[in-house]
């Protein structure tokens, strides 16, 4: 992990089987899938990700995830920004 000035980076390397339970927190939250797939669920909505699919999540918004296989991935959580922002998830390039 890595923090900065209201910034923090971090990198997962995510085993097989692994789940994030739901939660939300007070700052954003966006990253990147750098390898694997998994399913995201957010504000009520699951979604596939894959790698090269990017996320952002809005400050409250409720977000999960599990990997039947491994995976990585980068989140960077910032300040928080202005609410009423809709959650973005996946992009893919």
């Amino acid at each position: 992990m890595v923090d900065g000035d209201g910034t923090s980076l971090m990198l997962y390397q995510i085993a097989p089987g692994s789940r994030f339970a739901l939660h939300a927190h007070p700052f954003p939250e966006l990253g990147l899938i750098l390898s694997g797939a998994g399913i995201v669920l957010v504000d009520g909505d699951e979604r596939s990700a894959v790698a090269g699919d990017s996320y952002y999540f809005p400050a409250t918004v409720r977000h999960g995830s599990s990997f039947r296989r491994t995976a990585s991935r980068s989140s960077c959580w910032t300040s928080p920004r202005p609410s009423g922002t809709a959650p973005v998830f996946p992009s893919r390039r």
